[in-house]
């Protein structure tokens, strides 16, 4: 999402979004549903082409949170900076802080602490496996959180258009 931000940027659609009567809301969930419906289908044709068994609610549920997560890390970094390299090393360290965790729970380090890392939760829900309602309040809240966060960054970001979007 966040190379997607940038090339608009850099073709100044932002102004011609600003213009619009589009709401900085719709702006992000349009954003995250049209990246949520192709990684869906990705990861559908993915999963058909190994094991059909595997498509469960929970899949479809880590899929979408992980891209969900994901994309609204991108969003609030590509929001802050310039260009495509800055974009690149700035995601690294998120990237990071997002799978090391997994492969630690891929490779068996399955301490406590693991169990409740988004990320983890995500990954065992597209493995098939139950999580509690602790797992799931916290991957839904860390995606409403990111939500808003990724809405108030495309907000300042639009604020230096004019400084009238973010009141709507």
């Amino acid at each position: 999402m966040g190379a997607i931000l940038l090339l608009e940027r850099s073709q100044h659609l932002e102004r011609a979004i600003f213009v619009s009567p589009v709401r900085i809301r719709e702006y992000v969930a349009g954003k995250a549903v049209s990246l949520g419906v192709i990684a869906t289908v990705a990861a559908l044709i993915l999963q058909l082409s190994v094991d059909r068994s595997g498509l469960t609610v929970g899949y479809f549920c880590g899929v979408v949170f992980s891209e969900m997560i994901f994309s609204f890390f991108g969003l609030i970094v590509a929001t802050k900076i310039r260009d495509l390299n800055q974009f690149v090393l700035a995601t690294v360290p998120i990237e990071l802080a997002g799978f090391v965790p997994v492969i630690f729970s891929i490779s068996g380090i399955r301490q406590s602490v693991l169990a409740y890392y988004p990320t983890v939760i995500c990954f065992h829900l597209i493995g098939g496996e139950k999580i509690n309602g602790v797992q799931w309040l916290e991957v839904g809240a860390l995606t409403l959180l990111l939500a808003v966060a990724a809405e108030n960054s495309v907000r300042k970001l639009w604020y230096g258009c004019s400084g009238k979007k973010g009141e709507r």
